[in-house]
């Protein structure tokens, strides 16, 4: 074998061992997506357009709508009748159709039990080998809307309590330091009116004009309970 001969392997071998390390890390990047597919807590749809047909749902499907992944995967896209605004369902193929793709859409989807829960889809064309794929993304925002639903109903309760309580009560933000709300035990002890009190004016360095004695103010954050002069 000649030099050239040897240089040549050489170089074959390292040929090979740059294709054998190009396919490891695209089987290692598949295996991530793969993962990240199954795992997502969305339900993630994927269908062939020229056949009309679900090609593979992941494991979030049973959870999300009852139906489990084999009465998803090869079946036509509409074998469920989960939509319950028939318009709202026209409304995301046309987004779909006309831009390739279509960003958060909040509708009220059907479960296999006939509940419904408020969820955000979103969904786009994906074009390989000359088919043509949807991909739909569906979110169960129940949880969320009943977290919102909880924090508005806290928030009643604790202006109802505010405005109610015979002590006078005031609020500042914490960035810019500026009174926010006054309760009207406050208004009336203080002599604010609500216009005053909404427009932002009075700020924590503002207020601490209102003692006497400006060494309180010091003791004051170490003993908030004591009564003190103002």
């Amino acid at each position: 074998m000649t030099s050239s001969d040897q240089q040549q392997i050489a170089r074959l071998e390292l040929e090979v061992a740059k294709l054998k390390e190009l396919l490891r890390e695209r089987n290692r990047m598949d295996e991530i997506l793969k993962e990240a597919f199954v795992s997502n807590q969305d339900l993630i749809t994927v269908a062939n357009m020229r056949t009309a047909k679900i090609l593979i749902v992941n494991d979030a499907s049973e959870r999300i709508t009852g139906y489990s992944k084999d009465e998803w995967s090869g079946q036509p896209v509409d074998i469920h009748d989960i939509w319950v605004d028939k318009k709202a369902k026209d409304q995301f193929a046309k987004w779909i159709g006309k831009d390739n793709r279509g960003d958060y859409f909040e509708t009220i989807l059907r479960r296999k039990d006939g509940s419904t829960f408020p969820a955000l889809i979103s969904g786009n064309m994906v074009h390989f080998e000359n088919e043509h794929f949807s991909v739909t993304s569906i979110r169960d925002i129940g949880p969320l809307r009943k977290t919102e639903q909880q924090l508005t109903d806290s928030n009643l309760k604790f202006s109802l309590i505010f405005q109610a309580s015979h002590a006078p009560m005031i609020l500042f933000s914490v960035e810019p330091r500026v009174l926010i709300d006054a309760n009207s035990a406050a208004n009336s002890l203080l002599k604010y009116d609500d216009d005053f009190v909404a427009s932002g004016k009075l700020t924590w360095s503002a207020l601490q004009s209102l003692w006497l004695v400006p060494e309180d103010r010091e003791l004051f954050r170490q003993e908030p309970n004591r009564e003190w002069n103002l």
